[in-house]
């Protein structure tokens, strides 16, 4: 569905930086964290989004360049 709207309303590229989704008990966080790679955070459904995306945005920025993931091979 993120990946659609981005090419529906994005730059065409399909590309999506982060995403959240709320469930029943929680949320799930996803930001980029490098070439390839995600980062995802389960929290509970009274968390402070703010604070869970700043500190991912710092984890992602101190991390980065070693969370990298080469292609995988189908």
């Amino acid at each position: 569905l993120s990946h659609g709207a981005s090419v529906e309303f994005g730059d065409g590229t399909g590309g999506v930086r982060s995403a959240m989704a709320e469930f029943y008990g929680g949320v799930l966080f996803i930001v980029e964290a490098g070439e390839g790679a995600h980062l995802a955070v389960v929290t509970a459904e009274d968390a402070d989004a703010g604070l869970v995306g700043h500190n991912m945005s710092e984890l992602v920025e101190q991390l980065g360049e070693h969370l990298t993931a080469l292609p995988r091979n189908s």
